[in-house]
């Protein structure tokens, strides 16, 4: 299969993942909707995004749960649970190992700051790709974000 065949079916793949929302995600399920196997299937979805699809469809719903909190008052537990999440706990946990702080230290942090782009969920699977290639990276202003991009063959992206 090219490459560019590849890149549809990624691109169809996260389209499934993101029209399920945050519900309960399988692999199983995923590679069906593909057609493929899962080892092939999770192997072509890391080459292209930098995640498997569990950490990819738990990625979007952690990036769907910070931009509520940081966009309305909604009680943590009632996001935890619109974002998938059976606990509080298990949310929490996640957020936390995703963005470095509990759902509401995250909140509190983000009160009075600007939008940024993960806020209007610009291409996931680009922010994905940054977030995995640089885990330190937060938040970079558009010349350095080019700049890098040029250094690392930008048509990747």
């Amino acid at each position: 299969m090219k490459h560019n065949e590849n890149h549809e079916l990624i691109k169809n793949a996260v389209k499934y993942i993101d029209k399920l929302g945050s519900g309960k995600t399988t692999i199983e399920e995923v590679a069906k909707n593909a057609g493929f196997s899962i080892d092939y299937f999770n192997r072509i979805f890391r080459n292209h995004t930098g995640f498997n699809v569990m950490e990819y469809s738990r990625f979007r719903r952690l990036n769907k749960a910070a931009r509520l909190l940081r966009l309305s008052d909604t009680d943590i537990l009632i996001i935890a649970l619109e974002c998938g999440y059976d606990s509080h706990e298990g949310f929490i946990r996640a957020f936390k190992e995703q963005y470095g702080k509990t759902p509401s230290e995250y909140r509190e942090s983000m009160k009075g700051k600007q939008f940024v782009w993960a806020d209007l969920e610009l291409n996931a699977t680009a922010v994905a790709e940054f977030r995995h290639t640089l885990p330190d990276f937060s938040e970079i202003n558009a010349d350095d974000a080019i700049d890098w991009l040029l250094e690392k063959d930008a048509k990747r992206y």
